[in-house]
């Protein structure tokens, strides 16, 4: 009796572990899930908050959000975030349809501002009210970049990443054509572009070619500079079940005539160019201290910035050498 009794009260303790062991991994999997869903919910933020940055905000959350100015709310509050309210206060901030640039001091001192009041924000909710309130209130060139620098420097979002520059403020990556030819597309367009060049199975037609001009590469492959065409081939529009559209266009067409530098419109003008000298000045911000900078980056980070300033000028000069230019000298 006293072995069946010890066998039962075993078989109970088991019972009861496997119990507790059930519950305790439903907690960790439920916290597991919200906390995915938190961070899901903050990126999803991050993206819809620069979407269409130039109009009116349109998430709720957003919505009658005042300005938190109480330095008790921060982990840091100096004199470029007072200089900051103060602007506020007087509403000397740079109106949002000025164009925006970094390296203007009244410019930079503003965001400055801005920047510390976002990084140095307690928690995610202040944060999340100060982005809100900027969304609004803000230069919109002015609030992306203090954006993507608050973004790169909080513990809180590291993970997160805002979308390319050149798809928030895309009329400053594209000329006027190609923003025309996207305002004014629409599917059935592009459905009878893609039959009419499958019906000419890639030929040249003598009507496309009667005008022709040799920087008009595209109508030599049957092509026309009005449309936009279904990209069918593309891996990564397969891989990530998108629609992806693509449209040519020209950059060296009139080269000469403004100077001589022109002749690098390809280069100058190129997207990812661009993109990239734009992100590479967020990673290394002029305007930031040594001690905010050092706090982000590797201790070598001087050498990395000498590196990639070096590596893109010796791009630019074998492009200049390519078109009869004279290097850049050091």
């Amino acid at each position: 009796k006293i072995s069946v009794y010890r066998k039962m009260r075993l078989l109970f303790l088991l019972l009861c572990c496997t119990v507790a062991f059930s519950c305790c991994k439903a907690v960790e999997e439920k916290e597991t899930n919200d906390a995915y869903y938190s961070l899901w919910e903050a990126q999803k933020f991050l993206l819809e908050i620069v979407w269409h940055v130039q109009e009116p905000v349109a998430l709720p959350e957003c919505q009658d959000v005042e300005f938190v100015n109480d330095a008790v709310q921060y982990t840091k509050f100096d004199s470029d975030m007072q200089r900051f309210v103060q602007d506020v206060q007087h509403q000397c901030l740079l109106p949002r349809n000025d164009f925006f640039s970094a390296v203007v001091r009244t410019h930079h001192q503003q965001v400055l501002g801005l920047y510390k009041l976002l990084t140095y924000a307690k928690d995610w909710t202040l944060f999340k009210q100060n982005v809100c309130w900027a969304r609004t209130h803000i230069n919109p060139g002015m609030f992306v970049y203090a954006l993507n620098l608050a973004i790169r420097r909080r513990k809180d979002c590291e993970i997160f990443e805002l979308p390319p520059i050149y798809e928030i403020f895309p009329q400053h990556f594209f000329n006027s054509e190609v923003i025309h030819r996207a305002m004014t597309v629409s599917k059935k367009k592009m459905e009878m572009a893609q039959k009419q060049t499958h019906a000419n199975n890639g030929t040249v037609s003598e009507r496309s070619l009667h005008d022709w001009q040799t920087w008009q590469w595209w109508k030599l492959m049957g092509l026309s500079d009005q449309h936009w065409y279904l990209d069918t081939e593309g891996s990564v529009a397969k891989r990530d079940g998108l629609t992806k559209y693509w449209t040519p266009v020209d950059y060296t067409r009139d080269v000469y005539i403004l100077n001589d530098e022109t002749r690098l419109s390809y280069l100058l003008e190129d997207v990812d160019w661009n993109a990239n000298w734009y992100e590479f000045n967020l990673n290394f911000p002029p305007f930031l201290e040594d001690e905010e900078l050092g706090a982000h980056h590797h201790k070598r980070s001087a050498e990395r910035w000498i590196y990639e300033v070096r590596t893109i000028m010796t791009r630019y000069n074998l492009e200049r050498l390519s078109q009869g230019m004279k290097p850049i000298a050091d």
